[in-house]
């Protein structure tokens, strides 16, 4: 039994996902380094078998907990209209290391700093909506950054704002983030019909399936904003050029200036990790899970435990 009386690890997002272990050593082995990993420890199997699929079926390893970095969250002015001037930031990006652990009890999720009385942005259910993504590095490899823009298509009203560092990446990797933290977050206020617009070919190309992934790098990226993509009745992503895609542009250079911030920004200014969503969007979330556990397996290989779904 771990320092902390737990004997159980789940591993959510990591080198091996949908997994249990038994030492904390053999859990940190798999998300040590991991950018976006997501685990937990528990004292039951039972447990862990719960928090595997917990919030999105524990066949779907999807990462929508942020990693262990903290939000200093600071007054920021408030804009809401598709178009306007980005509010200057006011966030400081602490530390740069993606890979950094959780706390003491090896727990990589808690809560959003900018939490707020009114509760995280809910999308309107029979609204369609856009997302825009981005991402870029200086240097290629070199310090980048990944941008994206969640905003309503009737309205322009936005919705969730992602402007996150990534450390040293390629530029491809920046842009696959962009998509891939957009969906989070549209999917963490409850959007169900969306367009992707990004300026990336490469990206735009293989998320249609006109273009094969090569690059071990992208994999992994390329599998999870697939498995995202699947969680909207209705998914449609398609190219535009630089020029049309300023606001995301914006938002990655943003990141890649260190005034970025880890997880999703409201209108309001209040920054949200990609695992909080209004109460309508939980009930909803929560109904599906359970559904999805009725239907789980359970194989064990050596010291650990994969869960899947039939």
């Amino acid at each position: 039994m771990g320092k902390s009386g737990k004997s159980f690890y789940a591993v959510r997002v990591g080198r091996t996902p949908g997994q249990i272990f038994r030492s904390w050593p053999e859990c940190e082995a798999q998300v040590k380094g991991v950018k976006g990993a997501q685990y937990k420890g528990f004292k039951s199997e039972g447990e862990a078998l719960s928090y595997l699929g917990q919030s999105h079926g524990a066949s779907q390893n999807l990462g929508i907990t942020q990693t262990s970095r903290q939000i200093a969250k600071r007054t920021q002015k408030s804009f809401a209209s598709r178009g306007a001037a980005a509010a200057p930031s006011a966030w400081d990006v602490p530390g740069s290391d993606a890979g950094a652990l959780g706390p003491a009890d090896h727990e990589s999720e808690h809560a959003g700093a900018g939490a707020s009385a009114s509760g995280p942005p809910c999308a309107e259910p029979d609204h369609a909506y856009c997302l825009e993504f981005d991402g870029g590095a200086r240097g290629n490899p070199g310090p980048a950054g990944a941008g994206a823009v969640v905003y309503s298509d009737s309205t322009g009203e936005e919705l969730a704002v992602i402007s996150e560092y990534l450390g040293n990446q390629t530029n491809n990797y920046a842009e696959y983030t962009g998509l891939v933290r957009g969906l989070q977050a549209a999917l963490a206020c409850g959007v169900r019909r969306v367009t992707i617009k990004g300026d990336s070919k490469l990206v735009v190309m293989q998320m249609n399936g006109a273009w094969q992934v090569h690059s071990a790098g992208l994999a992994p990226l390329h599998r999870q904003a697939s498995a995202l993509r699947q969680r909207f009745e209705s998914f449609q992503i398609d190219h535009i050029y630089r020029e049309a895609n300023k606001r995301a542009d914006e938002l990655s250079n943003v990141a890649m200036d260190g005034q970025g911030w880890t997880g999703y920004r409201d209108c309001e200014g209040n920054v949200w990790t990609y695992d909080e969503q209004p109460p309508e969007v939980a009930h909803e979330v929560l109904a599906r899970d359970m559904e999805a556990r009725r239907t789980m397996t359970v194989s064990r290989q050596g010291n650990s435990l994969t869960a899947q779904c039939r």
